[in-house]
């Protein structure tokens, strides 16, 4: 038995034109990660997409619904990213990161927004 070679399949950017010439709804474009942020920016923390034991780990260490979040720095050579949150600095790796959803912060945390002494 012969088999025929059957050609790969060219897969077309996510041109939303495409999908309405093939009657096909829309996708929604991505929500921003944490992994998105560069450093020297904030954002806040809207939604954490892990189980439940991984999402109770990283509340613990701050990341919370509504925390702002400032990306530090990225490590040389690696995936790690540092994270600001709270007076403390965490870092991550870009899968952590792409699993916690942002919504991108105007302006930095200043003193009148931080602990109250």
């Amino acid at each position: 038995m012969v088999r025929k070679r059957v050609p790969k399949r060219r897969w077309r950017r996510m041109d939303p034109s495409f999908f309405r010439e093939q009657g096909k709804p829309v996708p929604a474009p991505p929500s921003p990660s944490l992994a998105d942020l560069r450093p020297g920016t904030s954002a806040e923390v809207t939604a954490l997409a892990f189980g439940e034991a991984d999402s109770v780990r990283l509340m613990e260490l701050g990341f919370i619904p509504g925390t702002v979040v400032t990306c530090e720095r990225r490590v040389p050579l690696g995936d790690l990213t540092v994270y600001r949150l709270e007076g403390n600095k965490i870092a991550l790796r870009k899968e952590t990161a792409t699993c916690i959803e942002i919504r991108p912060h105007d302006s930095p945390r200043g003193p009148d927004h931080g602990s109250h002494d």
